[in-house]
C-alpha cells in the first residue's frame, strides 16, 4: 500500500547507475518533485567541509552512516521524491519507512558495477576485494528484487509515468 505522496526510490548495487538515472529523470519529472541523491545529501548534511563521502564513512563507520540512510528517508517520505539509495540503504529499517515508496531496481549486472567502482578511491567498500564485494552483491539481491526491476533509464521513467497515471 502507497500513501497518498507519490514517492519512489532507486535502489541496486554500488556503480549501478543510480544516480545517473537520477540525473536522467529530472527532465521528465514534474516541477514539484524532488531529485535526491542520498550518498550527495549526507555528504551535505553530515560530513565536515571538503570531506568526501568515502572519508566520512571511513570516519563514522558503516553503522553510523546506515542511520544517516535511514534519516534521509525519513526526512523526505511525506515529499513528492525520488531518492537513489546507496547500494546498501536496503535493510530492515529502511525497508520498514520506505514502504510508503514505489520502489526501482536499477538491475545491472556486477561486473558492470565492478568496472565502474573497482577504481574508485571515495568507494570504502572496495578495499575488501573484488571476491568480497561480488558475494555482497549476492547478499543484496534478494533486497533489491523485492522491486520493481528496470534495466534503463527509460523503463523506469515509464514506470515512473504508469503510477503517476493511477
Amino acid at each position: 500500500m502507497h500513501s497518498l505522496v507519490d514517492n519512489f526510490f532507486i535502489c541496486g548495487f554500488s556503480g549501478a547507475g543510480k544516480s545517473t538515472l537520477l540525473n536522467e529523470l529530472a527532465a521528465y519529472m514534474p516541477a514539484d518533485y524532488k531529485l535526491i541523491d542520498s550518498d550527495d545529501y549526507i555528504k551535505e548534511q553530515f560530513a565536515a567541509a571538503g570531506e568526501a563521502l568515502g572519508e566520512y564513512i571511513k570516519r563514522v563507520g558503516f553503522e553510523e552512516f546506515r542511520k544517516n540512510e535511514l534519516q534521509v528517508i525519513e526526512a523526505f517520505k511525506q515529499t513528492r521524491v525520488i531518492l537513489a539509495l546507496g547500494g546498501g540503504a536496503l535493510n530492515p529499517a529502511t525497508e520498514k519507512t520506505l514502504t510508503s515508496f514505489h520502489g526501482i531496481w536499477l538491475d545491472t549486472p556486477f561486473e558492470i558495477c565492478w568496472s565502474r567502482i573497482a577504481a574508485d578511491p571515495n568507494r570504502p567498500l572496495v578495499e575488501m576485494g573484488r571476491e568480497r564485494i561480488e558475494e555482497l552483491y549476492k547478499e543484496r539481491l534478494p533486497l533489491y528484487q523485492k522491486h520493481r526491476r528496470v534495466k534503463t533509464s527509460s523503463e523506469a521513467i515509464e514506470f515512473i509515468k504508469s503510477q503517476l497515471k493511477s
